[in-house]
């Protein structure tokens, strides 16, 4: 059996079965964006498509900006060898971290909705309990159910990083609930595509950790191009449909 060195060998069905054993090498930017796009988890606006008469939609993100490109993170850990494989590439890539920067985690909190089960993932390869977290489905803010000791160091788990807002929203239950308490010094993700090298949450300075880097284009809605082109928002997550509507508006009749 010829042995595995990368992702882009592989079709669809050869990376559902894939066994998280086999990847046992830092995954390149190439490896992941191939993923994403043979699970069809990744979108880009087509511009060539609105010169031609075809707007379509383009993304709300959740910090309300705009956005022409997307990633959808449960396209791929929906399936537990990936979240697996994913949460193994993200301890690897923090191997230094946690090793010289003190006081190390006591719990580990995968942001919702995109990360929680990654951040379980994360937690079982260290060792450590989880700080749970939910999304209120009716006010759509965060909320906290774990009980966090006095001292205790949260390591964050997001799938996507743009504005920072999810990880500041988590940061303030953090500290609200236990003063105490301590967020670690980098969140990790698996992309950053929002360009920063860090955020600044609760008056205090984090870093980025990010398996992949890619600048996507974001816009505060009362500038944003495309919705001056007639495009509309949509939110690409929240609903299998709008998935399908925004990673097909475009397409020509």
């Amino acid at each position: 059996m010829t042995m595995l060195t990368s992702l882009t060998q592989l079709k669809l069905d050869q990376l559902l079965a894939l066994d998280p054993n086999e990847v046992d090498w830092a995954l390149s930017a190439e490896e992941i964006f191939y993923l994403w796009a043979v699970f069809n988890g990744s979108w880009f606006y087509d511009y060539q498509a609105l010169e031609q008469g075809r707007p379509g939609y383009h993304a709300q993100l959740k910090s309300d900006f705009c956005s022409d490109g997307f990633f959808m993170s449960r396209a791929v850990l929906k399936y537990l060898n990936w979240r697996q494989i994913i949460a193994k590439q993200m301890v690897r890539l923090l191997e230094e971290d946690l090793r010289m920067v003190k006081p190390r985690p006591t719990n580990v909190c995968g942001i919702p909705e995109g990360a929680k089960l990654l951040g379980d993932e994360v937690a079982k390869i260290l060792g450590l309990p989880t700080c749970d977290m939910i999304k209120d489905p009716v006010t759509g803010k965060l909320l906290l159910v774990s009980e966090i000791a006095p001292g205790g160091v949260v390591l964050k788990v997001e799938d996507f990083c743009s504005e920072g807002t999810g990880f500041k929203e988590s940061t303030g239950l953090v500290y609200s609930a236990q003063p105490l308490a301590h967020v670690f010094s980098h969140e990790v993700v698996i992309l950053n595509r929002g360009g920063h090298s860090a955020i600044q949450a609760c008056g205090k300075h984090f870093g980025i950790a990010a398996l992949v880097t890619r600048r996507v284009n974001s816009w505060d809605p009362k500038v944003c191009p495309l919705c001056k082109r007639g495009s509309r928002r949509i939110k690409p997550k929240a609903t299998d449909e709008n998935w399908q509507i925004i990673t097909t508006a475009q397409k020509a009749a």
